[in-house]
């Protein structure tokens, strides 16, 4: 277990800089801004609520309702926290030190720090994560546009079939269910279709999901095309005329992908996720290419230095791979952009539980230079806890297997948004209430996992990690 801090003036000498102000960022920040000199950087100068983002595409006043300027909010919440606009181009971990550019003038700034948490996170071609808008405004701009567009269409297909795509699908099902009969009494609604390279919608999630989610959309007639890919093609034949991309995701780590330092760019695999171990700390060895977790490596090291007879121990596999494996011990990645040894899905609860495990191992390793104290390690699995809004009237939460479904997921959705962004904004009712709904779910989760409700689809029977998305067709 991991120490806790105390108020000590080693702590408060100590800078940290976050990369990347989404979930897992700010909820890192959030732990460390009282004890740590914390400065957050983003590429964006506004905070964006993701998880019910896709409703802005049929509403027009939805942005407003899930976004703040970094700055007020830091101003709200935290005298020792900074944020500063700008975009990570290189990391010097030689010297504890990263190159910034500003993204108003193009100027470049090389910022300390003691610890480094990179959380650049995921962005899709268009439209809920546009990688190239970095101001509200031009991405208030930029969604008229795609608002206008969807208003317009007489067609519109959905390019993935994962949740943000079942979300969206939901969404244009509620706004055609809204439409008025015309002066001729003729009701003109909209034709939907969602297209997916997987079997069936929601890849990954259970079955009972899946089902509720294609149900609802053969239901509200939309054309659902399965195991199947898209491309000029396909639309030739169907003729959607608008189309929404929800897959080909990118990672935003291009400043480790083109670092010049081999250490550095050997972190991160083909799909651009940066490698950690189990404690979150950057290192080189993919943790899915190995079938033993990091803490083997990390136990075998501290066996191999109190052996004596070592020839034979550093012919071992197991060795060679140890002595290979780099470790940048001041810089973790949290969120969706952390290869962990768990491949565990990017939820917030997930998020969540990384950032705390990572707030602690950096308040472990300034607490005294107690070299005695142990970090904190990722737990075997993480629970599966996930919340699908199909439109305001509709959708289901997933407990690990159990499925709850109906209007009351989705209204709970939105009480979850209206409160972090109450939250956010600096409403103290707001942020001990999520306190209070947090620890709520914590305790449906123990009871959960409970010896007495093993049997039971809401306790988590996974064994082992999630399954390697790179060895599957994207969704």
């Amino acid at each position: 277990m991991g120490g806790t801090c105390s108020k000590t003036q080693v702590a408060y000498d100590k800078k940290v800089i976050i990369v990347g102000c989404s979930f897992a960022g700010l909820t890192l920040a959030e732990q460390l801004w009282d004890y740590f000199d914390v400065t957050l950087i983003d590429k964006n100068d506004y905070f964006e609520y993701i998880c019910t983002t896709t409703r802005s595409l049929v509403k027009d006043e939805h942005l407003d309702s899930i976004t703040v300027s970094y700055v007020t909010m830091m101003r709200a919440h935290s005298k020792r926290a900074e944020f500063q606009q700008g975009t990570l181009m290189e990391i010097y971990p030689e010297r504890n030190q990263i190159l910034l550019q500003n993204v108003q003038t193009g100027e470049f700034d090389y910022r300390n720090y003691d610890f480094l948490v990179i959380c650049t996170g995921s962005s899709y071609q268009q439209p809920t994560k546009f990688l190239e808008v970095q101001s509200l405004e031009e991405r208030k701009s930029r969604l008229a546009l795609e608002q206008e567009a969807i208003k317009r269409a007489n067609s519109i297909l959905v390019v993935g079939a994962g949740p943000v795509g079942v979300e969206i699908i939901g969404e244009l099902v509620h706004a055609n269910n809204q439409i008025q009969p015309d002066l001729n009494g003729i009701i003109q609604k909209k034709r939907l279709g969602i297209v997916g390279h997987g079997e069936k919608v929601l890849p990954n999630f259970v079955p009972k999901a899946q089902e509720y989610a294609q149900q609802f959309m053969t239901k509200n007639g939309v054309e659902i095309y399965m195991n199947t890919h898209f491309d000029e093609n396909f639309n030739q034949t169907h003729k959607f005329e608008h189309v929404i991309y929800c897959q080909g995701s990118s990672y935003n780590t291009q400043f480790m992908q083109n670092s010049p330092m081999r250490q550095l760019s050997e972190c991160v695999n083909s799909k651009g996720r940066i490698f950690v171990n189990d404690y979150l700390q950057v290192t080189n060895i993919n943790p899915l290419q190995r079938p033993e977790s990091n803490l083997s490596l990390i136990a075998l090291s501290q066996k191999k230095t109190t052996m004596q007879h070592t020839e034979d121990l550093d012919k071992s596999q197991e060795v060679q791979e140890l002595l290979r494996q780099v470790v940048f011990e001041n810089i973790f990645c949290i969120g969706d952009v952390a290869q962990t040894s768990l491949n565990e899905e990017k939820t917030v609860y997930p998020l969540k539980q990384c950032a705390n495990i990572c707030a602690q191992n950096i308040i472990t390793l300034t607490d005294c230079n107690d070299s005695k104290k142990q970090l904190k390690a990722l737990p075997p699995r993480f629970d599966g806890v996930y919340q699908i809004s199909l439109g305001p009237e509709d959708g289901f939460m997933i407990i690990n297997n159990f499925v709850i479904t109906g209007k009351r997921q989705s209204i709970t959705k939105e009480s979850y948004q209206n409160l972090y962004m109450q939250k956010y904004r600096g409403d103290e009712k707001a942020k001990k209430q999520i306190d209070i709904e947090m620890k709520k779910l914590e305790y449906l989760l123990w009871v959960c996992n409970s010896s007495c409700f093993q049997c039971c689809p809401c306790a988590n029977t996974r064994e082992g990690r999630r399954p390697n998305d790179e060895k599957q067709k994207m969704n």
